[in-house]
């Protein structure tokens, strides 16, 4: 990672994020931001955008904007006919840090950090680009928004910077929301945000019934609840004997996934089961998770279920709850204990069903 710093013209703008590769159109009013444009239009065009806090503040101060913003280049600047507002078109050009901002001739200047990553490719970049795009053809076939769609379907072969931005730009998240995403800077760190986002997303426009539904909310819930129960455990966890003739938790992952192949074939009316050897931690937790989306994405079709969704949970959906209690057990006996939590107040959503979950809201 590289990180470069420079000075440029700052605008504080209202209820928009504007995102890297985003072309926005707004109107200036404000007298500094005019003048911060002017200076910006005077140079080479780049000025500094972050979104004020609260939208009804007229003259914020710089604690009342955030710290993330997006170096725009200023496509076009037209002076509107009332004399005093400016129209302008923006294209963001690359997200950045403030790390000192001063007003001086009555605008104000940022100097901010800018950060490159060095995208390696390889095997885990790829398949969040196919999850990605993968789920925005999904979203895509649901949502009826012409803007998303044209913006959207541009987007498969995007590199992973400009595909995670393009589709943060484009989801109906708040403010607040995009804001999240815009100050996340690793590429594959904000892909995986989105693919989750967009999981979420899917799960709101797929009309469900209140069995499946259900069915769907107790998978997510799976899926919160075992990756907290994976996630951090030491390299030696996977081989720990609680006793001798006890399950290692490896052995437990790889039966939790086999527990999800069982339920895919359930779903389509096979009674198949088979018996996986144990794999590395973290190879068996991408299996396990793998399995478990795609059980989900199953789910989320509506499609008719070859067997009753009340047997699905009470036998293979049920046992694999049991097996994160005791993963959870197995932690602790091992001297790898995680923080315990409210999972009442947690951010379980529909469809958010892989690795990465919501931070926890309230833990102990």
């Amino acid at each position: 990672m590289a990180i470069d710093a420079k000075c440029l013209p700052m605008m504080p703008i209202r209820e928009v994020v504007v995102f890297p590769f985003m072309m926005v159109p707004f109107v200036v009013g404000r007298e500094s931001s005019i003048r911060a444009v002017e200076e910006a239009m005077a140079a080479d065009r780049k000025i500094f955008l972050a979104a004020q806090h609260d939208a009804a503040v007229d003259e914020p101060k710089p604690g009342e904007v955030f710290g993330v913003g997006t170096i725009a280049n200023i496509v076009q600047s037209l002076k509107l006919p009332d004399g005093k507002n400016i129209k302008v078109l923006v294209e963001g050009v690359e997200r950045a840090r403030a790390v000192s901002v001063s007003k001086e001739n009555g605008y104000w200047r940022a100097t901010v950090e800018t950060f490159s990553y060095r995208m390696e490719e390889g095997a885990q970049a790829a398949a969040l680009i196919a999850r990605v795009t993968g789920r925005v053809v999904r979203y895509l076939k649901l949502t009826e928004n012409p803007q998303h769609q044209h913006a959207l379907q541009a987007i498969a072969t995007a590199e992973p910077d400009k595909l995670a931005d393009t589709v943060a730009a484009n989801l109906p998240l708040t403010m607040e929301e995009k804001q999240a995403l815009l100050e996340i800077f690793d590429p594959l760190e904000r892909l995986a945000r989105v693919a989750g986002i967009l999981s979420v997303e899917i799960g709101k426009l797929k009309p469900m019934d209140d069995t499946l539904d259900m069915l769907r909310h107790t998978v997510a819930t799976l899926a919160y609840r075992g990756a907290k129960a994976m996630r951090g455990a030491p390299a030696d966890f996977a081989g720990y004997r609680s006793a001798p003739d006890s399950r290692t938790p490896a052995e437990i992952l790889a039966h939790m996934g086999d527990l999800f192949d069982w339920a895919l074939g359930l779903c389509d009316g096979r009674h198949e089961w088979h018996d996986s050897q144990a794999l590395a931690w973290e190879v068996g937790m991408a299996r396990f998770f793998a399995v478990l989306e795609a059980f989900d994405r199953r789910l989320s079709t509506g499609a008719p279920l070859g067997c009753p969704a009340e047997r699905i949970f009470q036998g293979p959906v049920a046992d694999a709850l049991t097996h994160v209690g005791q993963l959870a057990m197995l932690r602790r006996m091992a001297g790898c204990p995680f923080r315990g939590e409210n999972y009442f107040v947690a951010e379980i959503a529909v469809g958010r069903v892989g690795a990465d979950q919501a931070a926890p809201r309230k833990e102990f």
